[in-house]
């Protein structure tokens, strides 16, 4: 027997209820902000991330399954960490049993009892198994979303409902709640809101478009959308292929095969199968167009230098249109591989320029043209680089990284009147392509200013905040990822002066990267002892020495890593401070001679720090002195830099080599480091500091072996 929680739902739906059914790599980034997908789904109320449609299979549950708990504070009941990490498993796993299990052993009055609530209907909205009862599960969504209005578990739980009601198409509650849904972090409500539109006789063509045209693998909902779209015949042959090319962009099989059925190969299952899995016999057998461009994009995702050769045999065979963009495949496969040819691949791609009105458009989207814009900037082909830019999107042309590049395109085309307006507009922000900018102009980059902490009265305003106390209550449990998104949610909107005033009451509870992340929306506004914190300074400072590495790059490293939270803890194990993995550690600690090192060591500052910044040097050691390459190093992998760096054929400039990192998150995280560490060394010494000395140049060097992990 079961009911739908076991605390004060309601009678009458607890007796409705009660009807029988049995009762349910590289590393990753935990607690920092920026180069964690996960964590920034967290830490942007309204970020805006791609699932499946169901709330037990995706939507929430990669992100918290993707970050363990860390370490409990200490003092913590062990039984009740463990309890909650146990429901908590049950809810990603929807198992319904287990976590009633495990909901049974915390006593009803805890602080996150609401979410004991939240999850458990989240378990039954996903369980087909009770879609009989949906009139009286959705009755008890309703009771909870009023006893929780403007809380973040009632938005998260009003998502799922909104999937749940997409899902069995009842539009009359979806348009109801769809407008009140705040987080906005998933695409399939989007997709069932324009498939409600669409079953009204209202459809919204081009909003609907703009979900479903994208080189994101699409949700189920997002795929139903678009089939739905071309029934109806608001979407003609044409935005069909280009669905199908952008599913090849993306590279999601799945995709592919549901585009490649609406443009006319439904009947051709086997056909597509083989262009997928084995592209090259593929080609030898097909004459249809779009089979031999899915078998050519497919190749060069594994060996672009065959598909370029098969692309060169076949070329005649395709469309100009198809045969543009095979080539801008052929470009962004080689650019992601580094090779130096992938600008000459891109140059056939299509002219670079936006097209006159009577032309027709490049077939590929924005994110091709990105790496386009890497394999140019490789070439220092400036005029190319220059022409990509302009030809992007207005939304992604301004973007500070393409302004940056596109100021400096000018600049190498005598172009000062087009650059100085670019540069003078982004040096007045305080990051990675404001400095770039402002060293550009000839401005030093100078301390960030210490700023007076807010009111006394201001900061113990935020002492008795619910939000923070939920917060608090799941750091204490280890669950920083649902912490940070308690925390987020109670600032939304809130005006500047509250927003420094709760960045200075984290600081005082010695959540750093709760001070450090609320300080950064208040944007070049920054307060340095905020923004960047220096804790552990005498500690951190002696072993930085002891290695020879700058204290300045090892605290630039560390608020990228872990934005200060010693218990931090990554998907894939990484640990602490510095995010050290357990096969790293254990080298470090056979070349440090400690026999009797464990893993669970890395959550002692000392030995963090110690095991961090050795390794640090060691990477540093095998790049030639690199901070830059270091830096990729140490969250890529030093072979990886290594390897990297091979492929130079030339000297490059360290803020060009750094856009060529073919991992995202490495790419951004390396900006990010030497960033920071511009920041701190100047807080440092008092002194300019200059960024383009820490990017340096990158020389060409071979790829040698290195026993490092």
């Amino acid at each position: 027997m079961f009911i739908l929680f076991r605390h004060a739902i309601g009678a009458a739906l607890t007796a409705a209820l009660l009807v029988g059914a049995a009762g349910m790599g590289s590393t990753a980034r935990a607690a920092a902000d920026a180069p964690s997908p996960v964590q920034a789904a967290a830490d942007s109320p309204v970020a805006g991330q791609a699932g499946t449609d169901s709330p037990a299979a995706a939507t929430i549950a990669p992100a918290e399954a993707a970050n363990p708990p860390a370490p409990p504070a200490p003092g913590v009941d062990p039984a009740l960490v463990a309890a909650f990490t146990r429901a908590r498993r049950a809810m990603v796993e929807a198992d319904l049993e287990r976590f009633d299990q495990e909901a049974a052993r915390i006593a009803p009055n805890h602080p996150l009892q609401r979410y004991l609530e939240y999850w458990r209907l989240r378990i039954l909205l996903s369980e087909r198994r009770v879609e009989s009862l949906s009139a009286e599960l959705d009755g008890a969504v309703r009771q909870y979303l009023n006893r929780y209005p403007d809380s973040i578990a009632g938005d998260l739980l009003r998502r799922d409902w909104l999937l749940a009601l997409g899902r069995r198409e009842d539009w009359r509650p979806f348009d109801e709640q769809y407008p009140k849904w705040v987080l906005r972090d998933e695409a399939s409500p989007d997709c069932y809101a324009q498939l409600s539109r669409l079953a009204a006789g209202q459809p919204d063509r081009a909003a609907a478009l703009a979900l479903v045209m994208r080189p994101v693998e699409l949700t189920r909902a997002c795929r139903t959308l678009f089939r739905s779209l071309a029934d109806a015949g608001l979407i003609d042959a044409r935005a069909t292929r280009q669905r199908l090319m952008l599913a090849l962009e993306a590279n999601s099989v799945v995709d592919i095969r549901h585009a490649a059925s609406l443009a006319g190969l439904a009947l051709q299952a086997d056909a597509v199968d083989l262009a997928l899995r084995r592209p090259a016999q593929s080609l030898k057998r097909e004459s249809n167009a779009d089979l031999r461009l899915i078998a050519l994009v497919r190749m060069a995702r594994t060996d672009v230098e065959d598909a370029v050769a098969a692309l060169g045999k076949s070329a005649q065979r395709l469309t100009p249109e198809l045969r543009a963009f095979a080539w801008s495949q052929m470009a962004a496969a080689g650019a992601r591989k580094l090779l130096p040819e992938a600008h000459d691949w891109g140059v056939n791609a299509h002219p670079p320029r936006k097209p006159a009105a009577d032309q027709v458009a490049p077939a590929y989207s924005d994110e091709t043209r990105r790496w386009l814009v890497r394999a140019a900037l490789r070439r220092e082909e400036w005029k190319w680089v220059a022409a990509l830019i302009d030809g992007f999107a207005a939304a992604t042309r301004d973007e500070p990284e393409y302004r940056y590049w596109r100021a400096r395109a000018h600049m190498a085309l005598s172009q000062p009147e087009k650059a100085v307006p670019l540069f003078t507009k982004l040096a007045t922000r305080h990051d990675y392509y404001g400095k770039l900018a402002r060293e550009e102009l000839g401005r030093p980059i100078v301390p960030l200013p210490r700023g007076a902490a807010s009111p006394a009265a201001q900061v113990a305003a935020w002492d008795g905040n619910a939000g923070f106390a939920r917060a608090r209550a799941f750091y204490d449990l280890g669950m920083r990822f649902e912490g940070n998104r308690e925390w987020n949610f109670e600032l939304r909107g809130v005006d500047p002066e509250r927003l420094r005033s709760a960045a200075w009451w984290a600081s005082k509870q010695g959540w750093l990267d709760r001070a450090i992340n609320t300080d950064e929306r208040l944007g070049a506004d920054a307060d340095a002892t905020l923004r960047f914190p220096t804790p552990h300074a005498d500690r951190l400072q002696a072993v930085a020495r002891e290695q020879g590495v700058d204290p300045a790059w090892v605290y630039g490293l560390i608020r990228q890593e872990s934005r200060f939270v010693a218990a931090a803890r990554s998907s894939v194990g990484a640990a602490g401070l510095m995010q050290i993995m357990p096969g790293t550690a254990r080298w470090v600690a056979r070349q440090l001679g400690r026999g009797d090192f464990t893993v669970d060591q890395l959550d002692d500052l000392q030995t963090n720090l110690e095991f961090g910044t050795f390794y640090l040097k060691r990477v540093l050691d095998t790049v030639d002195g690199s901070a830059l390459l270091a830096s990729a190093g140490y969250n890529a992998g030093p072979r990886r830099a290594r390897d990297w760096r091979a492929t130079l054929t030339r000297p490059i400039e360290g803020a060009i080599f750094a856009e060529l990192i073919p991992f995202s998150e490495t790419r951004g995280y390396v900006k990010h480091v030497l960033s920071n560490t511009v920041d701190y060394a100047a807080l440092a010494t008092g002194q300019p500091q200059s960024l383009k000395r820490w990017l340096g140049q990158v020389a060409p060097g071979a790829s040698t072996a290195v026993a490092m992990p």
